[in-house]
């Protein structure tokens, strides 16, 4: 469901960025409420990024045609 590898999310549980639990030597668990709210607050973050690069680049004229392919490309990169 968040499109990274198990070592990630083990990470995201030890930090307490991701609500869960450690079972045993190895395994953690978390409820399926939290990891599709977890999804949703870090689209929204990106989201919120985008836009902020999309408003920078609009105010330092980087819009024109000889930078829109580059800058296209990179916003794209995002989604």
């Amino acid at each position: 469901m968040l499109e990274t590898s198990p070592r990630t999310v083990a990470r995201l549980i030890d930090s307490g960025k991701l609500p869960g639990s450690r079972m045993g030597t190895g395994y953690r668990t978390c409820m399926l409420s939290d990891v599709m709210e977890f999804k949703r607050a870090s689209e929204e973050r990106a989201h919120a990024g985008v836009e902020h690069i999309r408003a920078v680049v609009e105010e330092d004229g980087l819009d024109d045609e000889l930078h829109a392919d580059a800058v296209a490309a990179y916003l794209k990169s995002f989604s």
